[in-house]
């Protein structure tokens, strides 16, 4: 099940997402590029931009860097992870894994 709650939910990255496939006439699968933020470490706008970049190299990358100020996309992902908290039986549940040899993470 799910551990957290986002209580401000503003989805900066499926609306980045949305407006940079339209940048790039549609090439980009937002699908693909949301699977890879999940996958990847880093800053959140390099992460997206690499996103992007990585399926449609000849993206023009000063446009995508000049969506994302547009956007508020940072501020927006600040907003949602700092909106995050544990549901309260998640530590209970986390503490049951735990005394089971289940770790989660690094």
């Amino acid at each position: 099940g799910t551990l957290v709650e986002m209580k401000c939910r503003q989805r900066p990255w499926t609306h980045f997402f949305a407006r940079a496939a339209a940048l790039c006439d549609g090439k980009l699968d937002e699908t693909k590029a949301s699977l890879f933020v999940q996958t990847v470490r880093g800053p959140p706008c390099e992460t997206a931009l690499q996103a992007v970049l990585n399926r449609v190299p000849d993206a023009a990358r000063e446009s995508l860097m000049q969506l994302l100020d547009e956007i508020g996309f940072e501020r927006g992902v600040c907003s949602e992870v700092a909106s995050v908290s544990l549901f309260e039986d998640s530590k209970n549940a986390l503490q049951e894994l735990r005394a089971h040899g289940v770790k989660l993470g690094d």
